[in-house]
This record gives structure tokens, C-alpha cells and sequence, in this order.
């Protein structure tokens, strides 16, 4: 007999180590800026709070860099004109 180590995990620290057992699945959010809402604002609380530095502005809009971002999800609710939303990824 063998045990047959499960982990899930959601956090982009790799906390729970889902990689090192046998099955691992690891949740992320798939995070989208919305243009039309971004207003630029001079102090960005997403800008501000992205633990990855992957939110940046450009052209006085925020964009997100998709080679830094580790779906977390912490900028998702700190925008207060809703720029940024969340859905769910596909498998």
C-alpha cells in the first residue's frame, strides 16, 4: 500500500505545497480590468495593495501585468469605482 497525498490550495505562496503530492490543485481568480470604469485615480488602492506589483497604469488607465500577477485576487473589491472584476477560470 502507498498513500496518495491530495492538497488544494488557493494561495499563490504555494502554502499548502499542492505541486509536491500526488494530486495537487491550486485555485486562482482570473482578474479583468474594466477601461470604461478605471478613472485613473492618482493613488490607485490596487496599484497600492498588489503584492506582486503586477498592476501598473498606463495612458491614465490601470493595466494588469499578466506575467506578474498570480491570481490572488487581494485587488479584487478595492477599487471604488468597481474597475476590476473576477470570474472564474475554465479547466
Amino acid at each position: 500500500p502507498h498513500k496518495f497525498k491530495i492538497a488544494v490550495g488557493g494561495c499563490p505562496n504555494n502554502c499548502v505545497k499542492p505541486d509536491l503530492n500526488d494530486l495537487g490543485i491550486v485555485g486562482q481568480k482570473v482578474i479583468k480590468i474594466l477601461p470604461e470604469s478605471c478613472k485613473g485615480c492618482p493613488s490607485c488602492s490596487m496599484i497600492d495593495n498588489c503584492p506582486m506589483n503586477a498592476i501598473s497604469m498606463k495612458d491614465g488607465k490601470a493595466v494588469i501585468d499578466r506575467t506578474q500577477c498570480v491570481g490572488c485576487g487581494v485587488c479584487e473589491g478595492l477599487c471604488p469605482k468597481q474597475a476590476i472584476v473576477s470570474k472564474e477560470a475554465k479547466a
